[in-house]
């Protein structure tokens, strides 16, 4: 091999017995080896060797300057042999510093000329390279060091790669709290090919199926069928079947999802869902849904959804469908149905003149524009005609609830009677009539003009009464009026048969009769004397200060002493008291109207102080409204009210 022209000058001395090696880096690179007295050099060409002898009784160091790790102690006798040493001249001055030169290379060769050896790997061998291949060599024998080398069967119990673990079956990063990517980092795909798939801690933990994929959190975490797909939190987590999918939080969580069953949404079909049964929304078939079942939408099918029944919007048969059902429900309420059938709520109201029909012998929905004739149960409506199936069945139009049947323009009623019938429970209807009413209206006569005689706004003709045997009639009347009947809880102050709030007039010599008029009187009785203006803490007087003579219509209150006007009208007021003498200032005692609120006094008596005057009385005429109140009341100072004392109100019209 070629090599530099001083290939075999000082390059290296090594310094025995510790093998101390001393390398140069230049071939001009001198050696200076400095010593005490008695220290005798000696140079061999022949061995290529310096010996240094110590002829010091006392030991003495040998080190390279500046390198305190390569000082040798030398005893005295021992002797120092440098190798390496051909062409090398030493020598020693008078104070024993010895000097190690190399030959002078002067005229040899300092850059290699030779084009084969420069066009060999050799030249590119730097002396770094060398420092490398001593330490590579330094770790001993490679083969036994169970490198990886380019094979296609790699076996390793462990791997440890840049952050990534391989141990066991396992790939995991080195820190706990770092990602792992599985990435192609470009347009391929990552392909896992095996019979089964998890992705999730302790999913598919347990006898997960053959071919089965369970991602999430303990997602088909037990007993999860063949070909079965979990996708989610404890998706399909208990006895997932076969072909099964549920995806979403807890879906097809318990109990066993059906085979081929589908289950998508938070909790949907979450336990017991059958085989070949659907449900998709947050709850939809929730629990014991029925076999081949189909739930769409929240809470849709939620409990208890009956065989081959179908569901669709939030909480459509919510409840207990009925096996064989449809529910169809964008109400934002629950619609359940009662048994097999189709149920849709709402149905939108469209002014589109159309008919939604139902053909009972094809099973077939559809519409028409228009009905000629149809048959509603046993009511048949044709031709401007609504009447019964059965000409000895009853007709009723009835709005079953608090509602009314209205008809708009004529009504008639021909070859037959009108009847109003059945009991009738309602709130208060006070004026308005709850049986028959007739509702205050505006009617045009768009004819007349001028004076006419009459115009009636209701008007009932004469019947003519016929017999087919001769017959006499002891009362006989167009209009026949029964006075009102007390019921269960009913007090009735006046039952009148007719009542009417306004002028009446009655022509012919049938006679009238009046009922009884509100009115009332009181006199003096119980506590009479001295009576003030806390007489009963409001000065009125009641029951403790007069006896009832007469109440007609128990419009008075004896217990309050409050009277309440029953009709609205005038009423005569009559009020008699008498002096007790009461000499501290006047005194009063008036009758007063709406004390309440209003609080107006319609009648007073007074008495000056220490009055002489006794017995005294006034009245007069009020007019009051329906609820209007009337009260006796000592105003001030004292008054005495004895039997001969009283007060009266009478209803005048």
């Amino acid at each position: 091999m070629a090599g530099p022209a001083y290939f075999d000058a000082f390059r290296r001395i090594v310094v025995q017995p510790d093998n101390i090696t001393i390398a140069a880096d230049a071939v001009d690179d001198t050696l200076t080896l400095v010593a005490g007295a008695g220290i005798s050099l000696v140079a061999s060409a022949t061995s290529d060797q310096i010996t240094i002898v110590n002829t010091n009784p006392a030991q003495f160091s040998l080190g390279v300057a500046g390198d305190d790790s390569s000082i040798k102690v030398i005893n005295s006798g021992e002797t120092i042999r440098f190798t390496g040493t051909q062409n090398v001249t030493v020598t020693a001055d008078a104070e024993g510093a010895i000097t190690i030169t190399g030959p002078n290379l002067s005229s040899y060769l300092t850059a290699e000329s030779d084009p084969i050896f420069t066009a060999s790997a050799a030249a590119g061998i730097t002396n770094t390279d060398i420092s490398d291949w001593d330490t590579a060599y330094g770790w001993g024998n490679h083969s036994t060091a169970g490198y990886i080398i380019n094979s296609d069967n790699i076996i390793l119990s462990r791997l440890t790669v840049d952050g990534i673990i391989i141990d066991t079956n396992v790939i995991r990063g080195t820190d706990s709290n770092a990602d792992l990517e599985i990435t192609t980092n470009g347009t391929g795909s990552i392909r896992l090919n095996t019979n089964r798939v998890t992705i999730g801690s302790d999913a598919g933990a347990t006898s997960q199926g053959s071919f089965a994929v369970a991602v999430g959190r303990q997602a088909g975490g037990n007993t999860q069928g063949g070909n079965a797909v979990a996708v989610g939190y404890q998706a399909g987590f208990i006895s997932q079947g076969d072909n099964a999918v549920a995806i979403g939080r807890q879906a097809g969580y318990l109990g066993g999802q059906g085979v081929s069953a589908v289950a998508v949404g938070y909790a949907a079909a979450f336990t017991n869902q059958g085989d070949k049964a659907v449900a998709i929304g947050y709850g939809a078939g929730g629990t014991d849904q029925g076999l081949s079942a189909v739930s769409i939408g929240d809470l849709a099918g939620n409990l208890t959804q009956g065989n081959y029944a179908i569901a669709i919007g939030y909480s459509a048969g919510n409840t207990n469908q009925p096996a064989n059902s449809i529910v169809i429900n964008a109400s934002g309420s629950t619609l359940d149905g009662s048994a097999s059938g189709l149920y849709i709520s709402p149905i939108r109201n469209i002014n589109g003149g159309t008919f939604l029909t139902y053909d009972t012998i094809n099973k077939e929905i559809g519409y028409t524009t228009n009905l000629d004739d149809i048959t509603v149960g046993s009511i048949r409506i044709n031709t401007n005609v609504i009447r019964t199936v059965d000409s000895n069945a009853n007709l009723e139009l009835s709005a079953n609830g608090t509602g009314a049947v209205s008809v708009v323009d004529n009504f008639s009623v021909t070859g037959g009677s009108l009847t109003r019938s059945g009991n009738i429970t309602s709130a208060f209807w006070g004026a308005n009539g709850i049986a028959l009413k007739l509702s205050p209206a505006t009617y045009t006569d768009n004819t007349s003009s001028g004076t006419i005689v009459a115009q009636y706004a209701h008007s009932m003709g004469g019947p003519t009464l016929a017999f087919t045997n001769p017959t006499t009639v002891t009362t006989a009347a167009t209009l026949y009026v029964s006075p009102v009947i007390a019921g269960s809880n009913a007090t009735l102050t006046n039952n009148w048969a007719i009542f009417s709030n306004g002028s009446a007039q009655f022509t012919g010599s049938t006679g009238v009769s009046t009922p009884n008029m509100p009115a009332f009187r009181v006199y003096g009785s119980g506590t009479t004397n001295n009576l003030t203006t806390t007489q009963n803490t409001t000065g009125v007087l009641n029951s403790n200060n007069f006896a009832v003579d007469y109440n007609q219509g128990s419009h008075l209150n004896a217990t309050t002493g409050v009277f309440t006007a029953p009709v609205a009208g005038l009423y005569q007021i009559n009020v008699v008291a008498r002096n007790s003498g009461f000499a501290g200032g006047v005194s009063q005692i008036a009758v007063t109207k709406n004390r309440a609120t209003t609080n107006t006094i319609q009648v007073m008596v007074e008495w000056a102080a220490s009055s002489t005057m006794n017995h005294t009385g006034g009245s007069s005429v009020t007019k009051l409204a329906v609820g209007d109140t009337l009260e006796l009341q000592v105003l001030a100072g004292q008054i005495n009210f004895d039997v001969n004392d009283n007060w009266s109100v009478a209803f005048l019209g």
